[in-house]
């Protein structure tokens, strides 16, 4: 209601961590830069580093927030403390999804050593979306197949040494 009766709330330690951490990340990225400015040297820590960036930009800017009236916060409490419509029922699968990401993780990288690199691609990320809950097998499987393919030829075109894959 009056924003200028309101009080900002800091986590000084969270933004001091996010402070440090971009700092490391810009050096870094700026050693990056002044040692090479070729683009098969940047292709991966360029594109990181900026997204690091934003993301401690983006957490700084959600660490300072304003506080809100007792009175607003009573009314959030009581519309999330109302029951959701249908009760989620855990199967098996989904108890034990993140290991076997992690196992489905392994054996792409197993994958790109003894498979082609786009068929280990296609088939991480097919069986991961199907893992996540993707209902739709058809288009999770268009798309682990068109990602794939983009991915493979996008890197054929960077990396100067031979990479094993099928289509390309």
């Amino acid at each position: 209601m009056r924003k200028f009766l309101s009080k900002y709330h800091c986590d000084w330690g969270h933004i001091s961590f996010l402070v440090a951490l971009l700092f490391i990340i810009s050096l870094y990225l700026t050693d990056a830069i002044m040692a090479s400015h070729k683009a098969e040297n940047l292709m991966m820590i360029l594109p990181v580093s900026l997204i690091g960036i934003g993301i401690c930009l983006w957490q700084i800017k959600l660490s300072t927030r304003l506080r809100t009236s007792p009175q607003s916060r009573d009314s959030s409490e009581a519309i999330s403390a109302q029951p959701s419509a249908a009760p989620r029922t855990e199967t098996r699968l989904f108890k034990y999804r993140v290991p076997i990401f992690m196992g489905l993780l392994g054996l792409y990288l197993v994958g790109l050593i003894y498979v082609a690199f786009d068929i280990a691609t296609f088939l991480f990320i097919w069986l991961s979306l199907l893992l996540q809950g993707e209902r739709r097998k058809i288009l999770a499987f268009v798309y682990a197949l068109l990602f794939a393919l983009a991915v493979t030829w996008c890197l054929k075109l960077m990396v100067p040494f031979p990479v094993t894959t099928l289509f390309f």
